[in-house]
């Protein structure tokens, strides 16, 4: 029996600031602000030429379908870009790209309702929001299949995406509560902020006895490195 491993790295990252007041922004498809794009493009493409000369290969990008996550991984490959709707933020429902400052001067009972789904987010459904645990298994699963498709390829992944994406894939990697309101609220994932995973793979190559094959036994091993660090530490 021989067993093979294979070193992978998997970079999280948070798009840009958006273009628009503070706001509970989900599936509102609100674009990046152009400075932070620019920026984020600027580190990134830095980033990919030192790591094809450092490892002779070409970084996988995936994505999510909101142009303030897809509109920055397009601009930094000439690849392509592997959407993924798994990968887009919660949708907040009737909340969802409505200024703070309009629910706080002018619809004070929304603001209370945000208030308590801040305080209990796994228990306080936003009106006609996804629940948490939906979108905690529609991360989940999207999660998955980028780890098995990954798993099938050599290559580093870029994955540009949501902070609220970011927490539900560190809550699964270091078995965290995805439920524990803390999650939200103390764990800072910043906009244009990195997350490090690093997955080791390892494939027991077991001759069997009669010669008719190879079977073979997968295992992996997830660690993180950093969480929400600066996009310049990668370049560095």
């Amino acid at each position: 029996m021989s067993e093979l491993i294979k070193q992978q790295t998997v970079y999280l990252i948070r798009h840009g600031k958006v273009a628009g007041e503070p706001a509970l922004y989900g599936q509102s498809d609100v674009p990046v602000e152009e400075k932070a794009h620019a920026a984020m493009v600027e580190q990134l493409r830095l980033f990919i030429a030192q790591q094809e000369v450092m490892q002779s290969s070409v970084l996988r990008f995936y994505s999510s379908p909101l142009q303030r996550c897809l509109t920055t991984a397009k601009a930094c490959t000439e690849e392509q870009v592997n959407v993924s709707a798994g990968l887009s933020e919660m949708d907040f429902g009737c909340l969802d790209g409505v200024l703070f400052s309009t629910l706080f001067e002018e619809q004070p009972e929304q603001w209370q309702l945000l208030e308590r789904f801040w305080r209990a987010p796994a228990q306080q459904q936003l009106p006609q929001a996804e629940s948490l645990a939906d979108f905690n298994q529609r991360v989940l699963a999207a999660w998955a299949e980028l780890l098995s498709h990954i798993n099938n390829h050599d290559q580093d992944v870029i994955v540009i995406t949501h902070g609220g994406v970011i927490r539900q894939i560190l809550a699964q990697v270091l078995s965290l509560n995805w439920q524990d309101s803390a999650l939200y609220s103390q764990l800072n994932i910043k906009n244009a902020s990195v997350t490090k995973i690093n997955i080791t793979s390892k494939a027991a190559d077991i001759n069997r006895v009669s010669g008719a094959g190879v079977e073979q036994a997968d295992s992996k091993y997830l660690s993180v490195e950093y969480i929400g660090a600066p996009i310049s530490v990668l370049a560095n």
